[in-house]
């Protein structure tokens, strides 16, 4: 409300209020605010130019525009706004243009710098892919991140931020007790982090562990830290829901959305909720509701 208060005097404020409107699942507002603000007339850096039109995108995405969401996005594109592989990638997905989509994700991999982690690009293609139906070519490309990553020497393997990134593969691959034996070595190592700590819930869950899981998840909902906004709590929604409890999955979610977690689109293709989709609680979730 004080950013649509802000956009009655100076349209600057419309970016803020598309934001804003995203993160309460209201992409038919979020699109009309960004209809409003022109970063070709702003101050805009041309990053900041490039993240407005990918939120654009997600706007449309979200709200089934998926032809719209690919012209706006090639545009943008096309007038040097910057490049938007992830976003172009998205609609391509939403459309079943699968070659297409492997096409421009095979070019952009090319252009990587020596040493330079393809995961990125592979991993928002893959997610993409699997949310909406093509979950053989996710897992090809998850295949080719995960064996960048044991291509890498071992000292540098052996990184915390390197397992972590290794574990998320695996989950998404569905080798939860792969994954399981590397959270569990940095859960040792960093109980103070709230990601291990919500992956191995969520893992415990995923292997049929629902003591072990239901412990994390009450860690979890006591758990302190500065600006969560949420987070604790979503990650208890992930492990409800690896847990095959819907209707508690959707409370935690819509609790998490009320302490301010920016879901945006990532419900829409998580692989932890895989198992809520098509159920009417969750797509309810999911729904538009402006």
């Amino acid at each position: 409300q004080g950013a649509r208060r802000l956009a009655e005097d100076d349209a600057g404020w419309n970016y803020r209020v598309g934001l804003h409107a995203l993160d309460l699942n209201r992409p038919g507002e979020a699109v009309e605010a960004f209809q409003k603000w022109d970063p070709n007339r702003s101050r805009a850096s041309r990053d900041w130019a490039r993240v407005y039109w990918s939120y654009y995108g997600m706007a449309l995405h979200l709200l089934g525009e998926h032809e719209e969401e690919l012209s706006l996005i090639r545009l943008a594109q096309a007038q040097n706004q910057g490049t938007l592989v992830n976003a172009e990638v998205r609609a391509l997905a939403a459309l079943g243009r699968v070659e297409e989509l492997t096409a421009i994700v095979e070019e952009r991999l090319r252009g990587l710098r020596p040493g330079q982690s393809p995961l990125g690009i592979l991993d928002n293609a893959a997610l993409e892919l699997d949310a909406h139906g093509f979950p053989e070519v996710a897992a090809d490309f998850w295949r080719r991140a995960l064996g960048w990553f044991e291509s890498r020497p071992v000292e540098e393997m052996e990184t915390g931020n390197n397992r972590l990134q290794t574990a998320r593969l695996l989950v998404r691959m569905g080798q939860n007790q792969e994954s399981l034996d590397l959270v569990e070595g940095l859960a040792n190592e960093f109980p103070e982090n709230l990601t291990v700590k919500g992956m191995l819930g969520a893992l415990k869950a995923r292997l049929g562990d629902q003591g072990e899981a239901e412990m994390v998840s009450e860690q979890l909902r006591n758990w302190e830290g500065t600006f969560l906004n949420g987070a604790h709590t979503y990650w208890r929604a992930r492990i409800a829901a690896s847990l095959g409890d819907p209707e508690e999955a959707v409370s935690l979610l819509n609790q998490a959305v009320e302490e301010g977690i920016l879901v945006r689109n990532s419900p829409h293709r998580s692989v932890y909720f895989k198992p809520l989709r098509g159920h009417p609680a969750f797509e309810e979730f999911l729904r538009p509701k402006g």
